[in-house]
């Protein structure tokens, strides 16, 4: 059943990741899917106490993670989607997560700037230019959490079977 749920985790995962790559957007179905998909998984796991230190986890991510959409540093969809990774992931595999969501993160960030300075236009289209205001470069960081995501599953999976 893990195998099962980590699969399908991964389809969902790339999902996002392609969203937010063509549109800077993450749907919010995709996010509940994982949750649900998280839920489901604690429930098989059968450790009550795990799985409220795994809620908890998740709505500590969430709860900051609204601070920092509120500030403007990230946006809702990678909030939403990264709360549900961490309650899918289990909180055993919370540090794991966030270090390798982070790396790749790193990469996909200095990717982005990459991309932006050569091919010297504004980040999203239907944005000013740069330096305009109403300018504003994005991020397609659901990327990085899917990958951050994906990997920590597979480990799991590796680790466990």
């Amino acid at each position: 059943m893990q195998f099962l749920i980590a699969v399908v985790a991964a389809a969902l995962f790339i999902i996002a990741a392609c969203a937010d790559v063509q549109t800077r957007r993450i749907p919010n179905w995709l996010a509940l899917a994982v949750a649900a998909l998280g839920l489901v998984r604690l429930a098989f796991a059968g450790d009550l106490a795990a799985a409220l230190l795994g809620l908890a986890a998740a709505a500590v991510v969430l709860s900051i993670g609204f601070l920092l959409f509120w500030r403007g540093w990230l946006g809702g969809g990678d909030v939403k989607l990264m709360a549900a990774a961490i309650l899918l992931v289990g909180i055993p595999a919370v540090s794991f997560f966030l270090i390798a969501m982070s790396l790749v993160g790193l990469v996909v960030t200095l990717a982005t700037l990459a991309a932006e300075h050569f091919a010297r236009r504004p980040a999203t289209p239907n944005s000013a230019p740069e330096g305009e205001p109403g300018s504003r470069r994005t991020v397609p960081y659901g990327v990085a959490i899917a990958a951050g995501a994906i990997l920590t599953l597979a480990v799991q999976l590796s680790v466990s079977g």
